[in-house]
């Protein structure tokens, strides 16, 4: 039970949750096309270790489906069949509780022998959000954490994961495993006591209860994946960025600069700034081409004044207002006289997704001043009410 972040759920955390209802099915054979590949479903990968900051997909995501549960649940035999999944035979399901602030972990044994698991299935509950997340988790070493853009929602439509399951000694070669969330309801005191129960540390098998969040930020080999972890759960997109894509003693740096800071809400902008903050500063100190074009990806030209970024920083509390100061900053850029200028502020605001209507960097000046005219107008219209 847990996160990837720390050992343990807040002291007075509430005797109610979500409830995570699992029935399991073996399969004679792996149906084929019944859901996506979770390769089509993973949004962010990490690499287990901090020495690789990209990672190619790996092998064990490409031969997993999951997505939507494909029929009703009365029908699933019928159209796993329709499939050819051949023979099937329920196994024993599971319930769990799922608090706020939890991840749940289930370990996937599809081999039926070893004691550690060939994968893992986390879901985690944000403690603001009405949907949990779900994490794809390798134990090779191939891949440390695959963020899946797939909703599970209380009382919503279920998810369902087939995979291949090695059987040498048995006739079952797949596997089918439904996942299911009960809204906020009290949970059976025997699933309550087990939420609780301590984990213990092992080498491989890390405790995963989501209490301090910064806790996991210590440890040098899951900096990177913690960092991945907290970003992508607080929408945090210049952190993810860096936590994804930075040379390994860059994150290093990142993660010891956010262990001194003070954890306090809300966090996708504490994230956000000491990002920024600490892009400024590589910037500052490094020859290094990649710290330049870190901060030139978020924040467009003015990655050229890193004092005027450092003072914009300063006059924002969220990544909201960051949004909008950043995008008005740089479209006043479009009034300036260097073409230059111009012609940067213009790509990174169309990469931006701003509409900038019949506006070019390259008219006249006449011609310019008129778009922009009409541009603000037409703001000014839009937020009439």
């Amino acid at each position: 039970m847990g996160s990837p972040v720390a050992p343990r759920l807040p002291d007075d955390v509430a005797s109610s949750g979500w409830r995570l209802d699992v029935q399991l099915t073996a399969l004679e054979r792996v149906p084929e096309s019944v859901l996506p590949a979770a390769t089509t479903q993973v949004r962010t990968t990490t690499a287990q270790q901090g020495s690789r900051p990209f990672l190619a997909l790996a092998s064990f995501l490409r031969e997993i489906q999951i997505g939507p549960l494909p029929a009703a649940p009365s029908a699933l035999e019928q159209t796993l069949q329709r499939k050819g999944s051949g023979r099937q035979q329920p196994l024993p399901g599971l319930q769990e509780a799922l608090p706020k602030g939890a991840t749940v972990r289930l370990g996937i044994h599809p081999n039926g022998e070893s004691d550690q698991a060939d994968w893992t299935l986390s879901l985690h509950r944000p403690s603001s959000s009405n949907s949990a997340q779900l994490w794809l988790q390798s134990s090779d070493g191939q891949a440390d954490l695959g963020l899946l853009d797939l909703p599970l929602v209380p009382e919503g439509e279920p998810l369902l994961a087939v995979m291949p399951m090695d059987s040498s000694s048995g006739d079952w070669n797949g596997l089918a495993l439904q996942l299911s969330l009960s809204g906020d309801t009290t949970v059976d005191s025997e699933l309550w006591e087990q939420a609780l129960e301590p984990v213990a540390e092992e080498p491989d098998s890390r405790p995963v209860m989501a209490g301090d969040l910064w806790q996991g930020l210590t440890d040098e080999d899951r900096q990177r994946a913690v960092l991945a972890f907290l970003a992508a759960e607080h929408e945090a997109e210049i952190a993810e960025d860096l936590a994804l894509s930075a040379p390994p003693a860059a994150v290093s740096r990142f993660a010891e600069r956010l262990q001194d800071c003070p954890v306090q809400p809300p966090i996708g902008w504490l994230l956000d700034r000491v990002a920024l903050e600490f892009l400024v500063d590589e910037v500052a100190a490094s020859d290094s081409t990649a710290f330049p074009g870190f901060l030139l990806r978020h924040v467009g030209p003015l990655a050229d004044e890193p004092s005027t970024v450092t003072d914009l920083i300063r006059r924002v509390n969220s990544t909201e207002d960051w949004t909008h100061l950043i995008l008005a900053e740089n479209e006043a850029l479009l009034a300036e006289s260097s073409s230059t200028q111009r012609l940067r502020a213009f790509d990174w605001l169309i990469q931006r997704g701003r509409n900038l209507g019949d506006f070019d960097p390259l008219a006249s000046r006449s011609e310019r001043r008129k778009a922009l005219e009409d541009l603000a107008n037409s703001e000014s219209d839009a937020n009439q009410p």
